[in-house]
């Protein structure tokens, strides 16, 4: 059966479409990501149409997965002579998407995924490109919620595919699949035939093309404009969202240092749930950017650690965030705290720990007489050095530490000094702790230890430098 509508209706409504919500600008230099399958090629040769009414500057960009032999050599040599009859630069990018998904222990989709948005964020920071064109249409969103949807997502699940995040539109979401085929017929368009896209394989392809045909059969075709409706539904109560969020970050109910999150539970306990889950869900996403999908499990676990009426502190660890609840305070970390073995730390020379974002240098001083010692900050300390021999380790804190504090008669346990120092219990393990032969000499940016201590006769002295990251 022939298309009903004119090779003019899809035109004109890309361009109603990216007017209307303002994806591209009359002037803008827009790079569009091209595989050669109809999708692309159809978004292609629509910018291409209107290019110069609206003074557009358009390039391809092109990444060979090296996932199915001949067939995506032959994908890379049509985008070629695509863009070459087009007027149009070409950025292509080769990799090995199978052996990186196998070296990240990840999915074949997500590598894939992974490596075409670097691929094209890179040639946007180093062109003068202003956005990335994605091909996605109507039904890949459609299908995008669904999957989302069976996975237990939240509202950003639900929103799918949407129109513009950060530098990237996606230009063809008005259209059907249906739609886009029908144009290539009418144009008589040439596109390549992905064969993988036809292989129930991947759940995306399963949910394609078991699950999609039978809802269409009862729903007719209309569903998956249903579909994308309650995914703009989506969108909006996420935008409403964004702004409580942004009231909480003003009212300082959430507050961010140092790579951390901090919230004030008693505050936070006011809300009503719904923007309770949406405070979680941001908070997650900023720890692991690049992976925005929050599991409703994470968001459920998170509540009962914040409600839970056990005394003391309370840590929760997730795969790439921890989580650490004590009084009225819930500390949120990127990854896991990572304790370093101890350190030799020579001297006269910076070395630099990772784990503990920060570098040390211990020096000697000699003077021909007694000396007097300002300290001039926490990360800075002067100590006896008459019988330091060799080099000092630097470590954490480890079960069973005790202390001897500067001024104190007698040593104390390392935990009691934190509780006297007020120091937070997400704090404790990423303090730096300086050691010679077995015996703490300094707690980093707090105090050294009474024995270690500068005497009024001492004149070989050892200065203790730490610089945070």
């Amino acid at each position: 059966m022939k298309p009903q509508f004119t090779k003019y209706d899809l035109e004109n409504r890309f361009v109603d479409y990216i007017r209307s919500l303002k994806l591209v600008g009359s002037g803008e230099r827009v790079l569009m990501a091209v595989s050669g399958g109809a999708d692309s090629v159809v978004m292609l040769e629509l910018f291409c149409r209107i290019r110069e009414r609206y003074g557009l500057q358009l390039a391809v960009a092109h990444v060979h997965h090296d996932l199915r032999g001949r067939d995506a050599d032959e994908d890379e040599t049509f985008v070629l002579e695509l863009a070459r009859r087009s007027g149009l630069a070409v950025f292509t990018f080769r990799t090995q998407v199978g052996k990186i998904a196998r070296n990240h222990k990840c999915s074949i989709e997500e590598a894939g995924r992974t490596v075409r948005f670097g691929f094209f964020q890179t040639v946007l920071s180093r062109t003068q490109f202003d956005c990335v064109a994605l091909a996605h249409h109507a039904d890949d969103r459609a299908e995008t919620i669904l999957m989302h949807l069976f996975r237990g997502s939240g509202l950003r699940g639900l929103a799918g595919i949407v129109p513009r995040r950060g530098n990237v539109i996606h230009p063809m979401l008005f259209a059907t699949r249906r739609e886009i085929m029908d144009w290539t017929e009418i144009t008589g368009l040439n596109y390549r035939d992905d064969k993988s896209n036809h292989e129930p394989v991947y759940l995306r392809n399963r949910i394609r093309l078991n699950l999609m045909p039978e809802i269409k059969r009862i729903y007719e075709d209309k569903v998956v404009t249903r579909i994308c409706n309650a995914g703009n539904a989506a969108v909006e109560a996420e935008e409403n969202l964004a702004s409580q969020i942004e009231e909480a970050v003003s009212d300082g109910v959430l507050f961010h240092k140092n790579h951390e999150f901090i919230l004030d539970i008693r505050e936070f306990l006011k809300y009503f749930t719904y923007r309770q889950t949406g405070l979680l869900m941001y908070i997650i996403r900023q720890l692991r950017p690049g992976n925005t999908f929050v599991r409703r499990s994470e968001i459920e676990r998170l509540m009962e650690l914040i409600l839970s009426r056990k005394s003391g502190s309370r840590r929760f660890d997730a795969k790439s965030f921890s989580v650490t609840v004590s009084g009225s305070r819930a500390v949120f970390r990127s990854g896991k705290v990572e304790t370093p073995v101890p350190t030799e730390i020579p001297f006269d020379k910076w070395v630099v720990i990772p784990e503990l974002k920060g570098r040390i240098r211990i020096c000697r001083l000699h003077a021909s007489g007694p000396i007097k010692f300002r300290k001039p900050s926490e990360w800075s300390e002067i100590i006896d050095g008459e019988h330091i021999k060799h080099a000092f380790n630097l470590r954490t804190r480890k079960q069973g530490d005790r202390f001897h504090p500067l001024g104190m008669p007698v040593p104390k346990k390392l935990n009691h000094f934190f509780i006297d120092e007020k120091v937070p219990v997400s704090e404790r393990s990423r303090i730096p702790i300086l050691e010679y032969e077995n015996e703490i000499v300094w707690v980093v940016g707090y105090r050294i230890a009474h024995p270690f201590r500068v005497k009024p006769y001492s004149v070989n002295v050892v200065q203790l430098l730490w610089q945070p990251e």
